[in-house]
């Protein structure tokens, strides 16, 4: 079954950075070895995930959520 609910025209850098969350880097640069700046903007997109979980986890007041979404930055 395919879910067409969500389905929109976006940013190639999203779907590499989901990718890469989910599957590794590796298979995200070979999925762009021809466009280096899709793949440059995936990174940085990737590098704000956690930061998308820890927002309405503080919002929330969820904790559990809020703590490991600032796993990376807090030490």
């Amino acid at each position: 079954m395919v879910d067409w609910d969500g389905a929109h025209l976006g940013s190639q850098a999203e779907d590499l950075a989901s990718l890469a969350a989910t599957f590794g880097w590796p298979l995200a640069e070979r999925l762009a070895a021809s466009q280096p700046a899709a793949l440059r903007d995936a990174r940085a997109i990737a590098a704000t995930f956690a930061l998308q979980q820890a927002l309405p986890a503080a919002l929330s007041g969820d904790r559990v959520m809020l703590a490991d979404g600032l796993a990376g930055y807090v030490g």
